[in-house]
């Protein structure tokens, strides 16, 4: 049967994980992986104190200790002994700061813990030191250590004492007229009964538990309940009510990760199933309860179901498999409870097997002496012969023994100069990494240096020519001065976006993110933006575009992409000619082409863009200014969608194609 203690309750707690040393301690428990939590503890057992010691020293004591006792009970149902240590630190600080309220949580986990390993004596000390300072304490009696108690004696077959200690946590749930506290006591009540073969008393405490437990909507109550009531029609023979009852707890169990009440649920569902000759159901559900008490190193519940599975393979007629399911839970039960027994069993044993070989030794070399004494010579020439081959057996063994040695340490040293080999070329290679960074931040602190200063240095010379033709009223200057203006800034603009977009993508702080969006309007409302710079140069854009396309991507990206491309097209076209702008469908992705009819790009600078290199800029053919950036940039933000950025010469100018996935 099932027992609800009083650590079983779900805590929503941190954990603790080692971090950066600037973290203080308790900020290390700061996600909800406790197995984390759980290897820190054993790793760092011997410095714990130690740790808590100090983040006591410059944090409130009251909210630290709550905090790990919080994280004590959560980790319970991972590692009972990660629990018993992480327990015992906050137990010994606790008493030295005097810290009563959490001296009586310390308690109760590290009784839980051991109450998990089924050291059950030790835990009903640590469970009436709570009892103990509750009573001497001015507060209440929180009768949650009635029920510690009472389930305790429960395990220990004390069935008297632990009805007793129960019955007073009902009392005081009813005194209190607190539904949960009434309906856990109920559901712990009916165990007692249940091991005593009252099956009416203990069906009377269930049924009550779980009326109340799904009033209140306690999904933890009615699981317990809900397993216990299973059991009890599994001993009576109804199996069909059994699947009902178990079937729905395990459900509800599933639900809150109860990894204990789970594999009770398993262990009784494989009964059923056995009992109804299932045998594939019944071995999977045994499986599952091995698999979960083994995870949780929960001894005592793992020796239940090893005599459980004994059953189930006994019904199942399979008695090789329930010899050793018997076998195991012997092995275990040796080594918890008659460890020593067990061992004086085995010197008597073999102390019996001594006597009894000499015996056949003295009755063996009688015969020989009253044996032939023709067969003597002959069985002395095989005592040599023997002797010679167990010199010689020695001799092999020495000889391999040493040729082994000889070898281990061949390998060893192998073993070292190769990972001597892969450090120096792991040096090496973060050597030659370092060198292309400075190399790459000194070309790029250069770009920006010598592409920032022309168009500055033209927007400081524009502002006086401004001041000085409006001082004259040249009204025509004036119009052409705004319109050069507007024009350097747009540069300046788009300059500098470039170069904070390449830098966010050398630091990783560009994120990526793909949407659903229509490609024909991101290329016509870049058209437009680029309308002055065309009327400018007389540049005509042919826009080929059979339909509209919707695609999948990173709306700003493949903006800030073709943007770049359709800029650099018409910085490089001469005046009066064409850009053209194709989007056709090819394999399920978009296809989009930028050529103009300029001079063409260098294959040298085609081969730095393709491998992530920077390049310098070139002036347009109306001397536009860059960073040599753009074409990188639309390179990296390609490599981020998984897609291909293929640059060429057509001979009389150039083609850049770029593919976006369809929506």
């Amino acid at each position: 049967m099932k027992w609800f203690g009083a650590l079983s309750s779900i805590l929503v707690c941190l954990v603790l994980q080692a971090g950066p040393r600037s973290q203080s301690f308790i900020e290390r428990l700061s996600n909800s992986d406790y197995t984390q939590s759980v290897d820190f503890i054993l790793d760092n057992e011997a410095q714990l104190e130690e740790l808590i010691a100090m983040e006591l020293e410059r944090s409130s004591s009251d909210s630290l200790l709550s905090e790990l006792n919080f994280l004590c009970s959560e980790v319970s149902n991972i590692s009972p002994e990660a629990q018993k240590i992480l327990g015992e630190a906050i137990l010994f600080h606790s008493l030295r700061l005097r810290d009563t309220v959490n001296i009586m949580e310390a308690s109760s986990n590290i009784a839980g813990a051991l109450m998990n390993e089924g050291n059950y004596e030790e835990a009903l000390t640590y469970f009436y030191r709570r009892l103990e300072y509750e009573q001497n304490s001015q507060n209440e009696i929180d009768g949650i250590i009635f029920n510690s108690i009472g389930n305790t004696y429960y395990m220990m077959n004390d069935h008297q004492n632990s009805v007793e200690y129960l019955k007073k946590y009902l009392e005081l749930g009813i005194a209190r007229n607190d539904s949960a506290t009434i309906c856990r006591a109920y559901l712990n009540i009916s165990n007692p009964y249940y091991d005593k073969g009252e099956f009416d008393s203990s069906m009377y405490y269930l049924q009550k538990s779980l009326q109340i437990a799904t009033s209140i909507g306690d999904f933890i109550i009615q699981s317990y309940a809900l397993g216990n009531l299973a059991s009890m029609y599994l001993e009576m023979g109804d199996y069909q009510t059994t699947l009902n009852y178990q079937l729905r707890g395990l459900a509800i169990e599933e639900g809150f990760n109860d990894k204990i009440a789970m594999s009770d649920s398993h262990t009784v569902l494989a009964g059923c199933y056995a009992s109804l000759g299932d045998a594939e159901k019944a071995e999977f559900h045994l499986q599952q309860a091995l698999k979960l008490a083994s995870g949780l190193s929960a001894k005592t519940k793992l020796m239940a179901i090893y005599s459980e599975g004994a059953t189930v393979y006994e019904k199942l007629q399979d008695y090789q498999k329930a010899y050793r399911m018997s076998l195991q839970h012997h092995t275990l039960y040796d080594s918890l409870l008659r460890g020593e027994r067990t061992r004086q069993i085995a010197d008597m044993r073999e102390k019996y097997e001594t006597a009894q070989k000499e015996k056949e030794i003295t009755s063996l070399e009688e015969g020989r002496r009253i044996a032939d004494l023709e067969l003597e010579q002959e069985r002395n020439q095989n005592l040599m012969l023997i002797g010679a081959s167990i010199l010689l057996v020695i001799i092999l063994i020495l000889v391999s023994v040493f040729f082994l040695q000889v070898r281990k340490q061949k390998r060893e040293v192998e073993s070292r100069n190769a990972i001597i080999s892969e450090i120096n070329q792991d040096l090496e290679k973060s050597r030659n990494e370092l060198i292309i960074s400075n190399q790459t931040k000194d070309k790029f602190f250069a770009l920006v240096a010598h592409d920032l200063r022309g168009p500055v240095t033209s927007l400081q010379g524009m502002g006086q020519m401004l001041d000085y033709y409006t001082k004259k009223g040249d009204s025509d200057r004036l119009f052409m001065l705004t319109s050069q203006l507007d024009q350097a800034t747009s540069s300046v603009s788009h300059l500098l976006d470039n170069l904070l977009k390449w830098a966010l993508t050398q630091t990783q702080g560009l994120s990526f993110q793909p949407e659903r969006f229509q490609l024909n309007a991101l290329i016509n409302d870049t058209v437009q933006v680029f309308d002055q710079a065309v009327r400018a140069k007389e540049v005509v854009i042919e826009l080929i575009m059979e339909q509209e396309v919707k695609v999948r991507a990173d709306y700003n990206m493949m903006s800030t992409v073709f943007r770049n491309l359709l800029s650099n097209a018409i910085k490089f076209s001469p005046l009066k000619k064409k850009v053209t702008v194709m989007v056709a469908m090819q394999a399920g992705l978009a296809t989009i082409s930028v050529s103009d009819q300029g001079e063409g790009i260098p294959q040298s600078v085609i081969d730095q863009i393709t491998s992530d290199g920077l390049v310098s800029s070139s002036a347009g053919t109306l001397g536009e200014k860059g960073t040599g950036l753009g074409l990188s940039l639309c390179k990296q933000f390609m490599d981020l969608h998984d897609q291909r950025l293929v640059i060429a010469n057509t001979g009389h100018g150039t083609i850049i194609t770029f593919y976006i996935s369809v929506a």
